[in-house]
C-alpha cells in the first residue's frame, strides 16, 4: 500500500511540474515576445535590421534610436526616409529625394490606423480612409488622388510613384500608376487635364494573421480631344472623319482597373511586420513571410466618338475605341532562415538579398 501511494505520489509531483512550466509568452497574434513589440504603427523587433545587401553591395542602411527606427536610406533610388513618432506610434515620414520632399502623416483613432495622407509641399496628392474588420485587421482602403497627383503618376515621376508605393504596397501603386498613364494619355505633357470624377478603393481578405487577397478597383473619368488620342487608341481608320470634325474637340474618355493579388506565405517570422517603410500591404501587415503574389487583371480605357450631325454623310454615327493593359502577374519569393526563424535571405525575380541584423 505504502508502496503504490509512493508511486503515486511521484506521478502527481511530476504532473504538477510540467503544468507549472510556462510557454514562451506570445501577443495576439502569436509573435514571441522575445522578438520586440508590434501593432499597427508599432514597430519595435528585438532584432533590428541594419542593412539589406545585394551581393556584397548595400542597397539599404537602416538607423535606429534605443528602440525605434529612426531613418531608411533607400540607396538604389537615392531616397531616405526619415520617422516620426507620437509615443510608440509612427506619426509621419518624410521622403527626400534628389528633386523633392514629400510628407507622409498617420492618423489613429486610438490604437488602430484611420487615415493616412500623402502632402507634397502644401497640396495634398493622397487621402486613405482606413477601415477594420471585427478582429481589428484593415479590411478596406478608400483613396482620393489629386488630378495633378494622376498627371504626376502617368509622367511615371519617381519619388511621386515611391511615395504611393509607401502607402498601399508596390501591387495596388503599379495599377493606379497604369490607370493613370491610360487616363492621362491624351494630354501627357500637359500640366493639368479635366477630370470629372474618380475612384479607387482596395480591400482585403485575411487568413489568420496573414492578408491572402488583395482587390484594387477604380473608375476615372475625364475628357479628351481627338488630336491628342487618336494615335494612343489606333483611330487611323477615321482620320478622315477626325479631321472635319476638328483636333480640339474633345468627348469623354473613362477607365477602369480592377485587379486581385493572392498571396501565400511560409511559416516564419517575417522581419517587416508592422514595419511602414516599405508600404502598407501583405509584406508587412502579415505575421509571415510571402512566397508567392499573383496578379490578375486589367486597366482598360474607351473613347466613343459620335460625329456632329451638321457633318454630310456620316453625320450622328458613333465610333468606339478601347485600349487595355493587363495587370496580369506572379511574383515568387524563397528564403534562408536563421536560429530564430527570420530571413537571412530572400530571392526574388533572380536576386538574392541578405538582412543584416543586430539586438
Amino acid at each position: 500500500m505504502k508502496r503504490i501511494f509512493i508511486v503515486s505520489l511521484v506521478a502527481f509531483l511530476s504532473l504538477g511540474v510540467v503544468s507549472c512550466k510556462k510557454d514562451k509568452s506570445e501577443d495576439a497574434n502569436g509573435i514571441p515576445s522575445d522578438l520586440g513589440t508590434f501593432a499597427e504603427g508599432i514597430y519595435k523587433p528585438t532584432n533590428k535590421i541594419v542593412s539589406v545587401k545585394e551581393g556584397s553591395t548595400n542597397v539599404q542602411t537602416w538607423s535606429w534610436g534605443s528602440s525605434k527606427l529612426s531613418s531608411i536610406t533607400d540607396l538604389t533610388n537615392n531616397l531616405t526616409y526619415s520617422f516620426n513618432y507620437s509615443g510608440d506610434m509612427i506619426g509621419s515620414v518624410i521622403i527626400n529625394g534628389s528633386d523633392q520632399t514629400q510628407k507622409i502623416i498617420y492618423t489613429y483613432g486610438g490604437s488602430l490606423l484611420t487615415k493616412v495622407e500623402i502632402i507634397n509641399g502644401t497640396r495634398t496628392d493622397v487621402t486613405m480612409n482606413v477601415t477594420h474588420n471585427a478582429n481589428d485587421q484593415i479590411s478596406s482602403v478608400d483613396l482620393l488622388l489629386s488630378n495633378d497627383y494622376l498627371v504626376s503618376l502617368a509622367k511615371s515621376m519617381l519619388g511621386m510613384k515611391s511615395a504611393l508605393q509607401h502607402v498601399v504596397g508596390a501591387n495596388a501603386a503599379e495599377a493606379i500608376v497604369e490607370t493613370a498613364k491610360l487616363i492621362s494619355v491624351a494630354k501627357i505633357n500637359n500640366s493639368k487635364y479635366s477630370i470629372s470624377n474618380k475612384t479607387f478603393s482596395i480591400n482585403y481578405v485575411w487568413d489568420g494573421n496573414n492578408l491572402i487577397r488583395e482587390t484594387l478597383t477604380g473608375n476615372v473619368s475625364a475628357t479628351a480631344s481627338l488630336v491628342d488620342v487618336a494615335d494612343a487608341f489606333n483611330m487611323g481608320s477615321i482620320s478622315s472623319i477626325i479631321n472635319l470634325i476638328g483636333g480640339d474637340e474633345e468627348f469623354p474618355l473613362s477607365c477602369t482597373v480592377n485587379r486581385t493579388t493572392n498571396y501565400t506565405y511560409d511559416n516564419k517570422h517575417n522581419p517587416l511586420y508592422c514595419c511602414w517603410a516599405q508600404g502598407i500591404s501583405a509584406d508587412n501587415l502579415s505575421v509571415n513571410n510571402l512566397i508567392s503574389a499573383v496578379s490578375t487583371g486589367a486597366a482598360e480605357a474607351s473613347i466613343t466618338i459620335t460625329v456632329p450631325e451638321s457633318i454630310p454623310m456620316v453625320g450622328g454615327m458613333t465610333y468606339p475605341f478601347n485600349r487595355n493593359i493587363d495587370l496580369g502577374g506572379n511574383t515568387n519569393y524563397t528564403y534562408t532562415y536563421n536560429k530564430k526563424d527570420l530571413p537571412d535571405t530572400y530571392t526574388v525575380d533572380g536576386k538574392t538579398y541578405t538582412y543584416t541584423y543586430s539586438n
